[in-house]
C-alpha cells in the first residue's frame, strides 16, 4: 500500500509539474521536442491532456536536464513524420517505440522500456470466430477470412507488417495512412465498423479509460505471428546536434532513480502484460 501511495503522488506531482511548464528564454543550449497528437502516448486534448506516458516522461527529462532551455512543439501526427525523416531539423522526441520507418534518420537512447510484441484487440462476442495456433490467434488464417480490420500503414512492427502489407489490398482490410494516431483506429473498432485491431495492450487500457463500460468488452489476444518485443527510447535526429543531445540525456537516464521514475510513469498507461519485467520493477 505505501509503495502504491508513493507512486500515485510521484505521478500527481509530474501531472501538475506537465501541465505547467512554460518557456523561458535563457541563454542555455536548447532542445526542441517535439510532441505529436497520439493518445495515450501524448495527449493534446480531453480529460487527461498532457497526462500520457510521453508527457509526463518529458516532465521527467526537463527536470532533468536543467542545463537546456526545453521548447515543447506541439503537432500533428503529418507534421511529426515530415520533421522526423529530415535530418536537418535539432528536434527530439521523448517516447518513441522502435519502428523500421523512422530507423534511418533517429538516433536514440538507452532503452526505457521494452514492449512485448503486438496483439490483437477485439470484442469477447469475437473469440469464437478467430483461428487459433499453439494457444495464440493465428493472424494469417485470420486475415484471409471476412473478418474486418483496420491497418496503420508503418504503425506495425517487423513480424506482422508483412502479413498485414499483403493484406491491405483486401476488401475486409481498411488501410489508414502513417500519418493516422492509433487512436482513429480504437474509434472505429469501437464503433463495430472493424472487428479486430492490431496493436500494443496500452490501447486496450486507454479505452477503458476513455469509453469506460462501453469498453468492458474488449479483450486482448497473444498472436501466433507477433514474436519480436518493442523497445522503447528518446529519440532524436540522426545529426551531430542530436548524437550531442543523446549523450547528455543518456547519462542522465544512467541514474538508476530516473529509471525507477519513468518506469512509474509507464506503468501507469502500460499494462504489466505489456511491458518487460525491468520496467514493471
Amino acid at each position: 500500500m505505501l509503495r502504491y501511495r508513493t507512486s500515485a503522488l510521484l505521478y500527481a506531482s509530474l501531472i501538475m509539474a506537465a501541465t505547467h511548464v512554460a518557456a523561458v528564454e535563457t541563454d542555455a543550449p536548447a532542445i526542441t521536442w517535439l510532441v505529436p497528437d497520439v493518445p495515450p502516448v501524448f495527449v493534446a486534448k480531453g480529460p487527461f491532456v498532457r497526462q500520457g506516458a510521453g508527457d509526463i516522461t518529458l516532465t521527467v527529462l526537463q527536470q532533468q536536464l536543467p542545463g537546456y532551455e526545453h521548447r515543447v512543439r506541439r503537432v500533428s501526427m503529418s507534421t511529426f513524420t515530415v520533421l522526423m525523416h529530415d535530418t536537418s531539423n535539432k528536434v527530439c522526441t521523448p517516447l518513441l517505440p522502435a519502428m523500421p520507418r523512422y530507423a534511418d534518420t533517429t538516433v536514440v537512447s538507452q532503452t526505457l522500456a521494452t514492449m512485448a510484441p503486438l496483439r490483437m484487440i477485439t470484442f469477447r462476442d469475437m473469440l469464437a470466430t478467430l483461428p487459433r495456433k499453439d494457444g495464440a490467434v493465428a493472424l494469417a488464417e485470420t486475415l484471409r477470412r471476412s473478418l474486418r480490420t483496420v491497418y496503420l500503414d508503418g504503425w506495425s512492427h517487423e513480424d506482422v507488417q508483412p502479413l498485414l502489407a499483403r493484406a491491405s489490398d483486401q476488401r475486409n482490410v481498411l488501410v489508414l495512412s502513417d500519418i493516422t494516431s492509433p487512436e482513429n483506429a480504437l474509434e472505429l473498432l469501437m464503433e463495430r465498423q472493424v472487428d479486430y485491431l492490431v496493436g500494443h495492450g496500452y490501447l486496450l487500457h486507454f479505452a477503458r479509460s476513455k469509453f469506460g463500460a462501453l469498453a468492458d468488452d474488449l479483450v486482448l489476444l497473444p498472436l501466433a505471428e507477433a514474436l519480436a518485443n518493442t523497445p522503447v527510447h528518446v529519440a532524436c535526429l540522426n545529426n551531430a546536434w542530436g548524437r550531442a543531445r543523446i549523450a547528455d540525456i543518456d547519462r542522465v537516464l544512467a541514474d538508476p532513480s530516473v529509471q525507477a521514475d519513468i518506469a512509474r510513469v509507464l506503468r501507469h498507461w502500460y499494462p504489466a502484460m505489456d511491458l518487460s519485467a525491468e520496467a514493471q520493477r
